[in-house]
């Protein structure tokens, strides 16, 4: 029983890894140069306090995770009403502050921020 126990496990920290990479790959741009700019400061992780978290609506974000029906969903802009994509993370599985952060949404400059984040809520 044991070893079915961890067949499956494996199983599904495989599917969740393929997810994640499937996932960031559908949200990579194919092959523009990014234009040059200034680096602007990280978004804060959702590990940090919610007071650090610049709300999304005062900044520019390209995308923006929130809750929606209980599972997290990114949303192309803060002024979005509908999701671009639906995940199959509860958030109901998340600890209560993560949850208040994706009720007031959580900013992400760009693709590599909401790769780390799917895969921070997906692990």
């Amino acid at each position: 029983m044991k070893s079915v126990r961890t067949r499956l496990f494996a199983l599904c920290a495989g599917l969740c890894a393929a997810f994640s990479m499937a996932l960031a790959a559908a949200f990579v741009p194919q092959s523009q140069p990014a234009p040059a700019r200034e680096p602007e400061p990280q978004a804060a992780p959702p590990s940090l306090p919610a007071e650090n978290i610049q709300p999304v609506e005062q900044a520019v974000y390209r995308y923006v995770a929130r809750d929606y029906n209980g599972k997290i969903a990114i949303y192309p802009s803060a002024q979005a009403l509908q999701p671009q994509y639906v995940t199959d993370f509860d958030t109901s599985a998340l600890p209560q502050r993560d949850r208040e952060l994706l009720q007031q949404g959580i900013g992400l400059r760009d693709e590599e921020e909401l790769q780390m984040l799917l895969e921070d809520y997906g692990s």
